[in-house]
C-alpha cells in the first residue's frame, strides 16, 4: 500500500493481497487512531485509496464488503476535518455510490431479489444510525418523492418509500444512537419528508431522556430537537400562509386546476397534524431533557454549557433548573480559577514536581536509615513483636521507594518536555485557565440574557 503514494497510482484490484473488509477496516482503524494518538501519519490517503478502490467498476467491491465495514469508512470520511486532499471529491465519490445501491435495494420489494437489502439486515439498528448520521454529514438529502429512485444517487438523494428504521428497530435503539438520529434527521432533511417517521422517533425516544450521560450527548440532543422544533414551525406558518391563499376563491381554483399529482386535502391536514404533534414533543422532550441533565451540570465542560445555554435562550423555552444549577457551577469554577490565580509565581509546577522529589528520596533514605538502626531484640517476646515491626517497615519501605520513584519519573518528564518545547507548564496551564474563563464569561452572559426573557404563562 506504500506504491500509490509514492507513484500516485492506484494498484490493480487483482493485485491486492487484501480483501474489501480488512482494508475497510484498516483505513477506518488507521483514520480514528490519528485522531485520537496525532501520530499516525497517512491515515487519509489509506482512506482515499480504500474510496478509490471499493468505488471503481460500478461500485461492485462495496456489494461483498460487510456493512458494518462499510459504515467505519463511510464515518472516517465523515469525521475527517482536514482541507484539501480531494476531502470532497472523495467523501462523496463513497456516498453517491453507496447511496445507489441502497436506492435499488430500498426499491425491491423482495429481500432476496435485493441487491443490498440483505447487506443492511446484516447491521444493527445502532450501526444504520451511524450510516444515515455519516450520510447526512457528507452531504446526501432524503427524498421520498423523486421521479427517477434509480437515477437519484446522482444527486446525492436517498430515496425511501418506508421509514429508514421499522418501531422495533427504534425502541431497540440506546440513547447514543437516538442522538446520531436526531441528528440525521436534520442533516437529511427528514423532516419534511416523512414527518410521520420523525413522530415515531421522538416518541420512542421519551423512554429514552433518562439514560442519557454524557455532555456531548446532551449538546447533540438539544441541538437536533431544537432545530426540528424550528424546521416544524417554520412550515407550519408557511401551511397557514397557504390556507389563506385557499380562502381567496380565485386562488382556490388555480389550485384546483393544478391538483394532478399533488396529495389530497385528508393527507395534507394529517401532515400538518403531525407536523404540531412533533413541535409539541420537541418543546417537551427538550424540557425533559433540562430535567435529566441538572445534576449532571458539574460534569459538563463550559463549552457544553455555553451550547445548552445558547439554546434554551435563542428557543426560547423555559428551563430554570437547568440555568441555576449552571449558574451555580460558573460561580464555583470563576472562583476556583480565581484562587488559582492567586498563587505566588514561584511556586511553579516544575519546582513543586521537583521538590516533592527530592523531598519523597530524602524520606525513604532517612527511613532506610532508621530500619537499620532499630535494636535487635532480646527474648522470644521481642522477637516476635520485632518481625511483625520488621514486616510492616518492609511495606513502608516500599511505598515510599515507590512514592520517590514515581515522582522522580514525573519530573524527569517535566524537564524533558520544557528543554524540548521551551515552553514552560506554568504558560500552558495560565492559556489554558485565560480560556476557560473566557468561555464562563460567555456562559455568564448567556444566563443573564436568558434572565430577561419573559416567557409567556
Amino acid at each position: 500500500l506504500s506504491s500509490p503514494s509514492e507513484s500516485g497510482k492506484l494498484p490493480l484490484l487483482r493485485d491486492l493481497p487484501v480483501d474489501p473488509s480488512t482494508l475497510c477496516r484498516l483505513a477506518s482503524s488507521c483514520f480514528h487512531a490519528a485522531e485520537d494518538l496525532h501520530v499516525v501519519e497517512g491515515s487519509w490517503t489509506l482512506v482515499r485509496i480504500a474510496v478509490r478502490l471499493l468505488t471503481s467498476k460500478h461500485g461492485y467491491l462495496l456489494k461483498e464488503t460487510k456493512i458494518q465495514d462499510i459504515i467505519g469508512l463511510c464515518n472516517a470520511c465523515a469525521t475527517n476535518k482536514e482541507i484539501g486532499k480531494g476531502r470532497d471529491y472523495i467523501s462523496r465519490t463513497l456516498a453517491r455510490r453507496l447511496v445507489q445501491l441502497l436506492n435499488e435495494a430500498l426499491q425491491e420489494t423482495k429481500a432476496e431479489s435485493a441487491s443490498g437489502l440483505l447487506m443492511l439486515s446484516e447491521a444493527t439498528p445502532g450501526e444504520l444510525c451511524s450510516l444515515f448520521w455519516s450520510l447526512g454529514e457528507i452531504g446526501v438529502r432524503h427524498s421520498s418523492t423523486d421521479d427517477n429512485p434509480l437515477s437519484a444517487f446522482k444527486k446525492l438523494r436517498l430515496v425511501t418509500k418506508r421509514p429508514l428504521l421499522s418501531r422495533d428497530e427504534l425502541e431497540s435503539l440506546s440513547p447514543t444512537s437516538f442522538a446520531l438520529l436526531l441528528n440525521a434527521i436534520v442533516s437529511l432533511g427528514t423532516t419534511s419528508t416523512d414527518p410521520s417517521f420523525v413522530q415515531n422517533v421522538l416518541r420512542h425516544f421519551k423512554s429514552k431522556v433518562n439514560e442519557l450521560a454524557s455532555g456531548p450527548e446532551f449538546c447533540q440532543v438539544v441541538e437536533s430537537l431544537s432545530l426540528i422544533r424550528r424546521l416544524v414551525g417554520h412550515l407550519s406558518k408557511k401551511r397557514k400562509k397557504s390556507q389563506v391563499d385557499q380562502d381567496n376563491p380565485d386562488v382556490l381554483q388555480d389550485i384546483q386546476l393544478n391538483s394532478e399529482g399533488c396529495q389530497d386535502t385528508a393527507e395534507v391536514k394529517k401532515n400538518s397534524t403531525t407536523k404540531e404533534e412533533i413541535h409539541g414533543l420537541c418543546s417537551r422532550l427538550l424540557s425533559l431533557t433540562a430535567d435529566v441533565a441538572m445534576p449532571k451540570v458539574s460534569s459538563f465542560t463550559a463549552k457544553e454549557m455555553r451550547t445548552l445555554l445558547s439554546t434554551y435562550s435563542v428557543l426560547p423555552l423555559p428551563a430554570d433548573t437547568l440555568v441555576d444549577a449552571m449558574d451555580q457551577e460558573l460561580a464555583k469554577r470563576i472562583r476556583a480559577l480565581e484562587r488559582a490565580g492567586q498563587m505566588e509565581d514561584s511556586a511553579s509546577i516544575e519546582n513543586l514536581v521537583r521538590k516533592a522529589a527530592d523531598d519523597a528520596v530524602e524520606a525513604a533514605n532517612a527511613f532506610a536509615s532508621l530500619s537499620e538502626g532499630a535494636a535487635p531484640p532480646t527474648t522470644a517476646r521481642d522477637d516476635d513483636e520485632h518481625s511483625v515491626v520488621a514486616r510492616e517497615i518492609e511495606g513502608l519501605s516500599e511505598l515510599l521507594d515507590r512514592a520517590a520513584a514515581a515522582t522522580s519519573a514525573a519530573a524527569a518528564r517535566l524537564e524533558r518536555v520544557v528543554r524540548g518545547t521551551r515552553v514552560t507548564t506554568d504558560a500552558c496551564l495560565r492559556r489554558l485557565e485565560e480560556g476557560e474563563a473566557i468561555e464562563l464569561g460567555r456562559c455568564q452572559e448567556l444566563v443573564s440574557d436568558y434572565r430577561r426573557i419573559e416567557f409567556s404563562k
